[in-house]
């Protein structure tokens, strides 16, 4: 009975290490070719805004809106994190996404989304920033040229000053930079209502992700996604000898 246990855990654990081996090799050879461009695109041209002495907030917030799309359906795909993908089934909130790689690898986000995009290119250009929550919209501050400034990638629009001025006092100057946008009259009305409500407007510390927990998860994920194999393989071979059938018979044949 122990020797049939051994084997059903040796052939359990063989078909995981072989099946994670091959999410892993087998992620670059899944990925639709144009996400492939479009990420090498965004690399390169993050890199380019990160040698100017200057971080260009708006050209950057520009890029993020040009290059994703607006989307509240993208979720964790299996051929991207198999790990998180099934977490995720248990456990929904992780089949969203905060790895600004794999967003513009998706090529579409929702505003929460599209900010964690603009943060990160602006912490490759050591600008610190801030996300801030407006009560069912996303927005992020960039401290740029000596001042905060929020920029709303989802809309493509950066704003001369910070969102705390602009919740007070900034109603026609944010209205003027919607209309400019191609924003219409509706959106824009429901844009003001929910900036003005500002005892809902919520801001993160300095560089922090909007779900820092959430973050954490997620980057576990990546390491067990690689790491894993390595584990099944390991207890593939370990498991043989130490089992106490196997145990035992090397120590009878060392009668």
């Amino acid at each position: 009975m122990r020797r049939v246990l051994q084997k059903i855990l040796m052939t359990v654990l063989g078909l995981l290490g072989i099946g994670s081996s091959l999410a892993v090799f087998a992620t670059p050879f899944l990925r639709p070719e144009e996400a492939g461009v479009r990420l090498e695109q965004f690399k390169a041209v993050a890199a380019s805004f990160a040698a100017n002495d200057h971080f260009p907030v708006g050209r950057a917030n520009r890029f993020v809106h040009a290059i994703t799309t607006h989307s509240i359906d993208r979720r964790i795909m299996l051929r991207e994190n198999w790990v998180q993908w099934f977490l995720g089934q248990f456990y929904p909130p992780l089949l969203r996404i905060q790895n600004p790689l794999r967003i513009v690898e998706g090529g579409a986000g929702d505003c929460s989304e599209r900010v964690a995009v603009l943060q990160w290119i602006a912490r490759q250009s050591k600008c610190p920033t801030r996300i801030v929550g407006l009560g069912g919209h996303v927005v992020l501050e960039v401290f740029a040229k000596g001042k905060w400034v929020a920029a709303d990638p989802d809309y493509g629009i950066t704003f001369s000053t910070d969102v705390k001025t602009l919740t007070h006092g900034g109603a026609k100057y944010v209205a003027w930079q919607l209309q400019r946008s191609g924003v219409g009259e509706p959106t824009i009305e429901n844009y003001l209502s929910i900036l003005q409500s500002s005892e809902d407007n919520i801001s993160m510390g300095v560089n922090e992700p909007l779900s820092p927990r959430l973050k954490v998860l997620e980057e576990w994920c990546e390491i067990a996604r690689v790491s894993l194999p390595w584990f099944f393989f390991g207890m593939f071979l370990i498991v043989p000898l130490a089992w106490p059938s196997q145990r035992l018979a090397l120590a009878d044949s060392k009668r």
